[in-house]
Parts: C-alpha cells; structure tokens; sequence
C-alpha cells in the first residue's frame, strides 16, 4: 500500500515535470508585463514559478517590495501551497487523470499570477518578467509569449515541439526505471538536471542569432541569482 502511494506520487512528479517547458514563465504582457497563467512554471535556480521567484529574498530585494507587499505574497503562496497538497490528497485517494492534473495545475496557476500581478507596481511586473526570462533561459521560446516575442516560425515550432516530445518520452522512460527500482531519487534529481541542461543546449540550436539577441535583450540588467536551499522560496 506504501508503495502504492509512492508510487502514484511519482506518477504526479513525472506529469508536472513534463508539462514545464510548455509551461516556463512568460515575458511581458500588457501594461508593465505581468505574467500569463499557463506559463507559470519552470526549472531554473531554485526551481518554481511566478510565486516562487518572488517569494525569493534576492529577487525581493531587487524588486524593493515593501513589508506590506511581501506579506501580501506569502499569503498568496501559503494559499496555492494549500491547494497543491488538497491536489496531492485527491490523488493519492485515486481521483483524477493527467488530463485533469494538467488542467487543475493551469487552472490553479492563473488563479496565482493574477494575484500576484495585483500586488506588483508596473515596475516590479516589468522586472520579475526579466528576471523570469533570465531563470527560463532558452527554455523561453517554449513559450507562447516568447514564441511570439522572438519571432519564432513555424518550422522552428515543429523542432521545438519535436524535442518537447523526446523529452516527455524521457521522462517517461526514467519514471519507469525508477518504478522498478532501477534508479533512486539522487540519480533521478541528477538525470534530471542533466537533461535540463541538454534540453536548453538543443533549443539554442534552433533559434537564429537575431533570435537570441532578443532573448538577451528580453532579460533585461543581468541578475545573479543567489543559491537557494532545497525547499527555499514559496510557491
């Protein structure tokens, strides 16, 4: 029964891992640049979202939030912590499908960035959106809004989407080995990490060198991000 559950939280791990680089923080909106509900989610230093980059100290501190603003931030994490253990709950308890864990993520993660976007000056939604782009890296022409930020073509959509799917099949391929034992967590954190640096590599392949002089211009002043303990930020 342990096993059972472990399991079928890892089944959940390996739905939200490959549904990342679809979902990768976005760039800039209208009025300021906020952030779009389904690009909420990326790897990067210190993993996370929208929520968990602002909730970082160094990113609220280049953001220059007010005590006011940071709490107001917690909160909304604290929340969206909830929701996802209410999530985990229903599923260990055997509810739902990866249709429906993917949709209830979105559904969630809009829900989160407009709170959030509400608490943030103009400013501040114009810089976490650098910052974001930045975290994201290459991983950003994965993106709707940095598809059509960067100019990206059709052609160069089928070979992005082509290596999202070799990459969903890998994925695939690792929670299966570790489902039968044959890869533990460490090995499973480093393949991953690995295969995130490779994923970034072969999309830089893909975009053209105007292309990527967006992106560097997309991230706007360089930031360095602070190395954030496991389980850092919020989110």
């Amino acid at each position: 029964m342990k096993n059972s559950m472990i399991l079928k939280t890892v089944a959940i791990v390996a739905v939200i891992a490959m549904t990342l680089p679809a979902m990768a923080q976005g760039g800039r909106g209208q009025g300021g640049g906020g952030f779009g509900g389904r690009q909420g989610m990326m790897m990067g230093p210190g993993g996370g979202g929208i929520g968990m980059l602002v909730n970082r100290p160094d990113v609220q501190t280049e953001l220059k939030l007010t005590d006011d603003q940071k709490k107001k931030l917690e909160a909304i994490s604290q929340k969206s912590r909830d929701d996802r253990r209410a999530m985990m709950e229903e599923m260990r308890g055997g509810g739902g499908d990866r249709d429906a864990i993917m949709e209830k993520m979105r559904t969630m993660q809009t829900a989160q960035d407009k709170a959030i976007n509400e608490v943030l000056t103009p400013d501040q939604k114009k810089r976490v959106s650098e910052l974001a782009v930045q975290m994201a890296g290459s991983r950003y022409a994965m993106t709707p809004e940095g598809q059509k930020a960067l100019g990206i073509t059709s052609e160069q959509k089928s070979k992005l989407e082509e290596l999202q799917r070799k990459q969903q099949e890998a994925m695939q391929g690792m929670f299966e080995r570790m489902r039968n034992g044959e890869m533990d967590r460490e090995e499973m954190q480093s393949t991953m990490q690995k295969a995130t640096k490779v994923m970034d590599e072969e999309i830089a392949k893909v975009l053209t060198a105007e292309q990527k002089t967006k992106l560097e211009e997309l991230k706007g002043k360089p930031f360095k991000f602070a190395e954030m303990p496991r389980g850092g930020g919020g989110g």
